[in-house]
């Protein structure tokens, strides 16, 4: 027989909860060198890829890839295959341990024990699967101007090395069924200073017209956008030609020379996925700090509907924030903008 398939005498529960806590570790307790190494070696492997993409490129690379909808996907399989892992290196190393000639009520109490030792370590990878899912819904509810693959990626812009200061155009979509075009009534410019830690956000009315236009569309709209603002990315849209980087990346840029500032990134949600994303988060708490009173808010499908929401703080659900947001009938439009900052 081989040494290292001979079990030095220990405790079965002992290596099982050992290996729980790392797979190999059970094995190791064990002084079965060998078995530790096989358990052990595909997490060290794991851990160094993910320590090889973070010295390539830094956190921001390594988030990206990890939140990414493929990355997501590949994190919910190596969770399911780590649980598996876990449970057969803790049960190997349980049944190496096991004493010859140990009685039944012996073995049907380390069982026991192994079951619920099992239980404890596989609840840590529901719990990562449940942030993996809740991570996938909200990746989900949220697209950067692909709307059915429209081709708005473009150039790659530049990486961000996590210190210079980054801005993201946030566009908000009045997507009603039915009607292929987009109403992009949300604007909203977020600058983040990572070395401050501070968030600046300015929002472009919806209804602002004769935007300059940058040089590069000047061919069909002239030195001004004569429409509103927020028909643009549609019309960039019906124009391929003239925007081949897609409407999103037309917007950036116009905004871009709007604002005398570099947008690299830009972020699109529907009221769908915007409802999504603040159910998955459990809700949002938002300080009302006027009275919104709306007697025509849109129901859909032509219906109206009447909006009362007092002052005070209150945890909204997705379609209570969206109403927040989104009503503007007894307010300005500026009035709209503030609070759809704060959400």
């Amino acid at each position: 027989m081989n040494s290292d398939d001979r079990t030095p005498k220990s405790s079965a529960f002992a290596a099982a909860l050992f290996s729980v806590l790392l797979p190999g570790l059970g094995q190791a307790y064990q002084r079965r060198w060998r078995a530790a190494l096989r358990f052990a070696t595909p997490l060290f492997l794991l851990a160094a890829g993910f320590a090889g993409i973070y010295v390539a490129d830094g956190l921001a690379g390594l988030l990206g890839l990890l939140l990414s909808p493929l990355g997501l996907s590949a994190a919910g399989i190596l969770n399911i295959l780590a649980a598996l892992w876990r449970a057969a290196a803790a049960t190997e190393a349980w049944r190496q341990g096991l004493t010859r000639g140990s009685g039944v009520r012996a073995t049907l109490l380390s069982s026991v024990a192994l079951a619920s030792t099992l239980a404890v370590g596989l609840s840590i990878h529901l719990l990562v699967g449940g942030y993996v899912s809740t991570a996938s819904a909200l990746v989900g509810g949220i697209f950067s101007g692909t709307e059915e693959g429209d081709g708005q990626g473009g150039a790659t812009p530049p990486s961000w090395d996590g210190t210079e200061r980054l801005n993201v155009l946030l566009i908000g979509v009045d997507q009603r069924q039915g009607e292929t075009s987009f109403n992009t009534d949300t604007l909203i410019v977020a600058s983040v200073d990572p070395v401050k830690g501070s968030v600046s956000m300015f929002s472009i009315p919806r209804d602002t017209v004769d935007v300059p236009v940058p040089a590069s569309a000047q061919a069909l709209y002239g030195s001004t956008y004569n429409n509103k603002i927020n028909s643009y990315y549609s019309s960039a849209k019906a124009n391929s030609d003239t925007f081949p980087n897609g409407p999103a990346a037309a917007l950036r840029e116009m905004l871009s020379e709007f604002y005398g500032i570099r947008i690299d990134y830009s972020v699109m949600v529907n009221f769908s996925g915007f409802k999504q994303i603040v159910d998955t988060l459990g809700g949002i708490r938002i300080t009302t700090k006027n009275p919104i009173v709306d007697e025509t808010y849109p129901a859909g499908a032509g219906h109206l509907r009447r909006i009362r929401m007092p002052v005070g703080v209150r945890t909204m659900d997705g379609q209570e924030a969206l109403i927040f947001a989104r009503s503007r009938h007894g307010s300005s439009d500026f009035g709209r903008a503030e609070r759809q900052q704060q959400v």
